[in-house]
């Protein structure tokens, strides 16, 4: 049976994931962001199953941020080890984490479907 991975070895996939450079979609790559950092095709699905991971990794993260969200405050975080080809440590992923917990909660009144919105009685509250 294989052992759950890591927060920190999920961020070190992520950062696997990535390459330099890119900064749109239709430069050859799977995503580009604008940070300075892309994924290739050749390495999208392990970058959407770590990000999917990391997302899932802390039960509080998803009721409140969408993955959309959340993936624009990651892609900046691995972009600097990307970047500088250096090593993430469990501090600085557990203060990432941290800091995407502390953001304000902001509730929003739902006047017509908002694609990746699901509503619940009594409305929904997003980061």
């Amino acid at each position: 049976m294989s052992q759950k991975p890591s927060r920190v070895q999920i961020v070190k996939n992520l950062i696997s994931s990535a390459i330099p450079g890119g900064t749109l979609e239709h430069d050859g790559t799977y995503r580009g962001f604008g940070c300075g950092i892309s994924i290739p095709y050749d390495t999208a699905i392990q970058y959407v199953d770590a990000l999917t991971a990391l997302y899932e990794e802390e039960k509080t993260i998803a009721p409140t941020l969408t993955l959309e969200s959340f993936e624009q405050r990651v892609a900046p975080f691995i972009a600097d080890y990307v970047l500088s080809k250096t090593e993430v440590q469990t501090a600085e992923v557990t203060a990432f984490l941290q800091e995407i917990l502390s953001l304000p909660v902001s509730v929003h009144d739902v006047f017509r479907p908002i694609s990746g919105i699901t509503m619940t009685k009594g409305g929904r509250q997003l980061r």
